[in-house]
């Protein structure tokens, strides 16, 4: 079966709220199985195409700060779970997320000090 054709000039249209759900699903997923980049694009199609759901931008910042954090940078991936709790006070993912950085930190203090004293 053929795309249909697309229109050089006009916008792309939103998808449909089944569309929408159906993506949602999909990029929890991704967020579930630890593929942040994939989950971070995947949102942000979703927060370009429904800018009023705030829930597509608290994941997409959650997702952010998920790729923050696996490449080390722990100050951006604070900043970045803070941004989507910010925009949705409950969110569990980021609570969490602040959470094992905050333990992980904590550690790495308390062993360097460790450490210096020996």
């Amino acid at each position: 079966m053929l795309d249909p054709p697309m229109t050089p000039n006009g916008p792309t249209p939103a998808p449909s709220a089944d569309d929408q759900t159906e993506t949602l699903r999909y990029a929890e997923r991704l967020l579930h199985a630890h593929r942040w980049t994939d989950a971070r694009a995947t949102l942000h199609r979703l927060a370009m195409s429904s800018p009023g759901v705030t829930r597509y931008r608290v994941l997409l910042a959650y997702a952010r700060g998920e790729e923050h954090a696996e490449r080390g940078d722990r100050d951006r991936a604070r900043a970045e779970w803070r941004r989507a709790l910010t925009l949705e006070p409950g969110c569990a993912e980021a609570k969490a997320a602040l959470g094992r950085v905050g333990v992980a930190s904590a550690f790495v203090r308390f062993f360097g000090k460790l450490r210096i004293r020996a």
